[in-house]
């Protein structure tokens, strides 16, 4: 290989083995059975350290209770959701403080992800108003029968809060028709 290329080629494997260990850092995330094995709060912890190592995000994940026994369809959701917001915050809310609470509630398991950034106009129609970040996480809480709620406006932050039910509401309605005999 000519010598003026050599440089150039070690910068090239360098920043190949770089992007291969990122690769390999996100398919651990992002297998639900590490997830299912590591648990919901320490896989977000794990995700929030890496993710907001170098930048200026002060951040904190607040775990009311001990997250055992959650649905593993739920806890990729959260995981998910909370990925999202997280990436949109780095790429549009130029925020200092995140705060990521995660609850186990009698209807559900709450999670709510609060930020001091730009904050922006939540779009009615998400998917169709380009916030594909949003309508993905509108789509993961639909498919559980949850709720998810946005509040923001430019220049006040902006919180999430997505509820997930523990039980599917369709089998609730199911149950609840039913004639008693």
């Amino acid at each position: 290989m000519p010598e003026e290329l050599q440089g150039q080629c070690t910068v090239l494997c360098d920043t190949l083995e770089e992007t291969l260990a990122k690769v390999r850092d996100v398919s651990a995330i992002l297998n639900p059975r590490q997830l299912t094995s590591l648990g919901l709060e320490a896989s977000l912890r794990a995700h929030l350290l890496k993710t907001l190592a170098n930048t200026p995000v002060h951040w904190s994940l607040e775990c009311q209770q001990r997250l055992t026994g959650i649905p593993e369809e739920m806890a990729v959701a959260a995981f998910r959701i909370t990925q999202e917001a997280v990436t949109n915050i780095l790429r549009h809310a130029q925020a200092k403080n995140l705060l990521v609470c995660l609850q186990r509630q009698p209807q559900g398991l709450r999670l709510q992800i609060s930020d001091d950034g730009q904050g922006f106009a939540p779009a009615t129609d998400p998917g169709r108003e380009g916030q594909r970040g949003m309508a993905g996480m509108s789509e993961r809480i639909d498919q559980l029968g949850g709720t998810l709620t946005v509040i923001s406006e430019p220049g006040k932050g902006t919180q999430i809060e997505a509820l997930f039910p523990w039980a599917p509401r369709a089998l609730e309605r199911a149950s609840s028709n039913k004639v008693m005999h």
